[in-house]
């Protein structure tokens, strides 16, 4: 019993120490107009991976970050996805007789990688990440309002928030990282491996392609950013936060340290109400540094599927309230790792 009563006493200081680290966080106002900007911006037009439009919200991003006075890095990639021709009773278009189209074609895209100038020289990171492409849908203008302006434009404050408040003191800094290519080139997440005669995975390019570039560093993985290495201590990733009545799903897979630490934080700042139900495994771009053995947490909303690749995810149906929790949520979750190096 008296060994019991000592482990409380040791965990419930510990939440409390946690707790009080919080508290810094309760003074950041994200900023509402940052967030704004960042939807309208990504949302005019559909912009799927390896278009000229994806081209162009890259830039306007990094424009948008480097005006805030943060590091950017670009990671350019090319990656096989397979043809759209060649899934099995694709009947859109045809190849002309004799000809023997490729079961795969190139496609290029850019990771974006952005950390605030004070925490550039810390030599470990914590990541903060969204995707920023769209899901190309038949005849549709797709522009994913929710999946991915959102997650992208609470992203862009985050970092914005940083830099001018300079509120992250810690020894791991934040960095944080837009992927491209998340979405899968053909209809649906599985058919490059079960539907396409390539078989191969057909989504979660960019994430997959930052994983491969990271080297390790015992204990750890390293990023290099500008020539400095830095040690990953998890990732955080945010994806599909701007539905109303936000109800953050839980991966049967996320780390047990950052989970504690999310539902700490959530009932630290009285936002228990936007974590929702445990899910089963859920494939994102989490999961290629999961398979590393990163720590991860993915941070999305699976209950709040109605405008889920419809034409109706617009910024109409966008809460910025939705987006600000889970702003709060996922700064807190890397600030209390950041401050444990």
């Amino acid at each position: 019993m008296k060994f019991l009563w000592v482990c409380f006493f040791i965990f419930g200081c510990t939440c409390q120490t946690e707790s009080q680290k919080l508290s810094v966080l309760k003074s950041v106002d994200f900023d509402e107009k940052v967030t704004q900007v960042v939807l309208e911006m990504m949302t005019q037009q559909s912009h799927p991976f390896g278009s000229e439009n994806q081209r162009k919200v890259a830039e306007e991003l990094i424009a948008l970050l480097q005006s805030g006075g943060i590091v950017v890095e670009e990671r350019p990639f090319t990656a096989n996805t397979p043809n759209p021709n060649e899934l099995t009773n694709n009947t859109e278009s045809s190849p002309q007789k004799g000809e023997a189209p490729p079961l795969t074609i190139s496609k290029s895209g850019k990771n974006i990688l952005a950390i605030s100038k004070e925490d550039f020289d810390k030599p470990c990171i914590v990541a903060i990440a969204s995707h920023y492409d769209t899901k190309h849908l038949s005849g549709i203008e797709y522009v994913g309002a929710n999946d991915s302006a959102s997650s992208s434009a609470a992203l862009v404050a985050i970092l914005k928030s940083i830099a001018s408040l300079k509120w992250n003191s810690n020894a791991c800094g934040i960095l944080g990282i837009w992927f491209d290519g998340e979405e899968s080139v053909l209809p649906n997440w599985t058919d490059g491996e079960l539907n396409h005669p390539a078989r191969m995975k057909d989504n979660t390019y960019g994430s997959r392609q930052l994983a491969s570039e990271l080297s390790e560093c015992a204990p750890d993985y390293c990023i290099n950013i500008k020539g400095s290495l830095k040690s990953v201590k998890a990732v955080v990733l945010l994806d599909m936060i701007g539905s109303p009545n936000l109800k953050l799903s839980l991966d049967a897979a996320t780390h047990p340290d950052l989970e504690k630490k999310l539902l700490l934080a959530a009932e630290f700042h009285q936002l228990t109400h936007a974590i929702g139900d445990r899910k089963d495994l859920i494939d994102d771009d989490h999961v290629a540094f999961r398979k590393l053995g990163i720590p991860t947490i993915n941070l999305i909303d699976f209950n709040n599927l109605q405008h889920w690749h419809q034409p109706s995810d617009t910024l109409s149906e966008i809460s910025q309230k939705s987006i600000k929790e889970a702003m709060i949520l996922a700064s807190s979750v890397a600030f209390l790792v950041a401050s444990q190096p």
